[in-house]
């Protein structure tokens, strides 16, 4: 009555860049609501990367979206998720607390700089492999492209993700 949730998969775009834009997450849920005779605007709770897989949650009426938005604001909702990295961390477990910012040389990139927003992930080790690990990540703020610029910043970028210094080799 509340919310639906979805299942996200790698390569789909959560929502339009434009206004007419199409082929995105929100146009296929805003397809499901037209057939299913509901006149309701598609009321996303939050953002997830082309790239990532993932539950995406959206909100059926104002109430529950004003609602869900105050407890995602005040971080009230965990946001966990498991990514595969380059390299075998030192540290198994800890807390990356660095401000991101945007790169002011690359367009849609971001970076650890002082002058950027507050930013802060737990992360543990799951499993070592050769070369890459298993890594759960809790994000306790959410920026764009956090776990993403935070895993790079700590020299174990995410395995496929180029622009953060990933190799594709092993996805």
């Amino acid at each position: 009555d509340w919310i639906l949730v979805f299942d996200k998969p790698a390569g789909l775009i959560v929502y339009p860049e434009t206004k007419d834009g199409t082929g995105t997450l929100v146009n296929r849920i805003a397809e499901l609501y037209r057939r299913r005779g509901w006149d309701l605007s598609v009321r996303y709770l939050h953002r997830l990367d082309r790239d990532t897989t993932g539950c995406f949650a959206v909100a059926l009426n104002f109430l529950s979206h004003s609602y869900f938005s105050e407890l995602w604001d005040h971080r009230h909702i965990a946001r966990t998720y498991l990514a595969l990295v380059s390299g075998n961390p030192v540290r198994k477990k800890g807390v990356v607390s660095a401000p991101i910012g945007k790169d002011r040389h690359v367009q849609n990139k971001y970076r650890v700089s002082p002058t950027g927003e507050p930013a802060t992930t737990e992360f543990e080790v799951l499993k070592d492999y050769e070369g890459y690990a298993l890594v759960r990540l809790r994000l306790i703020t959410g920026k764009t492209h956090q776990i993403r610029v935070h895993m790079a910043h700590l020299g174990h970028p995410l395995l496929g993700d180029l622009t953060y210094g990933g190799t594709a080799e092993r996805i």
